[in-house]
């Protein structure tokens, strides 16, 4: 008898070690989808930025928009870019475009041209006046969207024009991150940041109601769950919840701050923990009806266990990881990934010695070649060229990344310089060899690259500032001297 009690104890203790290492798992699973859940807004948000950089730029230096500002010609100014606002809206979801007048007034909203003249008191503008220079960061519109808004002074040969700017509405990546992630999101504004005002909208009234002390202003569950004012009151950023939404739940939450650097709000993480809790209870009934056969492998199947959720808590994170530092068009690494890795690079290269190879690379009249064939062709051409680095650099050494929208990166070391060379120009014509048609790309005819590199050794000390430098002046020269060709510093 005693023994038979000694083991069904035994047997008990396993079982709470199991449900105790499953609910700790549950939070830090949780505590790695909040990390993730900010990394991934964040880096988003920055890319997002860039791609509406790029537009802005291009507006920037058209002549014929030039005139038409300087004139103040409204109507023909709203006729020449209306259809450009168009496309952008329907193919990259951009929802505001502004030509703003010197003193803050509104020119023209080509997104709603009827409302004009007024005073714009935005953060993201009153920086970009302060200092003239471009700008970005998100912030509130007056429907309670948040919004991504660009900036840029308009200058033209030293005289300021006026302003430009984008925006775009960033609660869809809301179901982006949920799927790269899984966990469900919702993003929480602090009603006294926000001007009630919802004129004959019912639905808007019922979602200001919702909630005692917040706005949810995005969210992947819909509807909200009961239990959710309920963990915003016991809550605070960073820390676990665990309770019920009408299922079993572990939640938390990350600020929400405004372009100012302002705290808004937060963005809430919540996981279905009642999968988990159900896979307890089973173990839990199993081993009560066979304690007398199983106890004395207890041990063996909660390491097994543990063992095995361990590898796929781990596989879980890697493969959030390797979507965080990867383009999804072309599957090369991103420039967030760059960045990281060029300074490791050189610091190993200091150690170790010998040399390595940057290249930054970039394709010859790609605008033009968006504008004739269109975006989609745009991106099979990127998607092809991300093929060809892939499969040619495949060294453990060897890095390829896509860095901009037409713009890539090769870091890899090699034996010497001349060596360096011959890598870039093999490249070059690799992708010459596509025999992509590009009918606006000069005398070829078809889809090249430029080449800017610079291949460094480990006495030289170089920083990773100066080496991309020396790069981005490589490319520069190459383009200069007729582009297609390979300029090495």
């Amino acid at each position: 008898m005693p023994f038979l009690i000694g083991m069904v104890l035994i047997g008990l203790l396993s079982l709470g070690t199991i449900y105790t290492l499953q609910s700790a798992h549950q939070e830090t699973l949780l505590r790695t989808k909040l990390t993730e859940a900010q990394a991934i807004y964040q880096a988003r948000i920055d890319e997002e930025a860039a791609i509406l950089h790029g537009y802005l730029t291009a507006l920037e230096v058209n002549e014929n928009l030039q005139t038409l500002f300087t004139a103040r010609n409204r109507a023909t100014l709203l006729a020449k870019t209306q259809s450009t606002y168009q496309q952008l809206n329907q193919l990259f979801g951009i929802t505001h475009l502004y030509f703003i007048k010197p003193d803050k007034r509104v020119f023209l909203r080509v997104h709603k041209p009827t409302k004009r003249d007024d005073l714009i008191t935005r953060h993201t503008l009153l920086k970009t006046v302060r200092t003239q220079k471009s700008f970005h960061g998100v912030e509130f519109g007056m429907l309670h969207h948040l919004t991504l808004r660009v900036v840029h002074p308009w200058i033209v040969n030293g005289e300021l024009l006026g302003y430009l700017e984008l925006g775009k509405e960033v609660d869809h990546l809301l179901p982006m991150i949920k799927r790269l992630i899984d966990a469900d999101l919702t993003i929480l504004v602090n009603k006294q940041q926000l001007h009630q005002q919802f004129g004959s909208d019912p639905k808007l009234y019922r979602q200001w109601k919702e909630l005692a002390r917040y706005y949810a202003i995005g969210s992947t569950m819909n509807p909200l769950p009961e239990g959710i004012n309920q963990f915003l009151q016991e809550c605070a950023d960073g820390e676990i919840w665990r309770g019920n939404f009408g299922y079993s739940t572990h939640a938390g939450s990350i600020p929400l701050q405004d372009a100012a650097g302002i705290k808004i709000g937060k963005i809430m993480v919540v996981t279905n923990s009642h999968k988990s809790d159900a896979e307890q209870l089973e173990i839990l009934l199993s081993s009560t009806l066979f304690i007398a056969i199983i106890v004395l492998l207890m041990y063996a199947v909660h390491n097994r266990y543990a063992l095995r959720l361990q590898e796929k808590l781990d596989s879980h994170h890697k493969q959030l990881e390797a979507l965080s530092i990867c383009d999804e068009l072309t599957r090369l690494y991103n420039r967030r990934y760059f960045n990281n890795v060029l300074p490791t690079e050189l610091q190993r290269l200091r150690r170790e010695g010998g040399y390595l190879l940057l290249l930054i690379m970039d394709v010859d009249h790609f605008k033009a070649y968006n504008d004739h064939y269109g975006h989609p062709a745009g991106d099979e051409v990127l998607a092809r060229i991300g093929k060809v680095l892939r499969e040619t650099l495949q060294r453990g050494g060897d890095y390829t990344f896509r860095i901009g929208g037409e713009e890539f990166s090769l870091l890899c070391r090699c034996q010497s310089k001349e060596e360096g060379a011959h890598i870039a120009e093999r490249v070059r014509r690799l992708i010459e060899r596509l025999d992509m048609e590009h009918l606006h790309n000069g005398p070829e005819g078809r889809v090249t690259l430029s080449v800017g590199g610079v291949c460094t050794q480990g006495s030289e000390d170089v920083e990773y500032a100066a080496l991309y430098k020396q790069a981005d002046t490589a490319l520069y020269r190459a383009k200069e001297a007729g582009r297609n060709r390979v300029e090495l510093a």
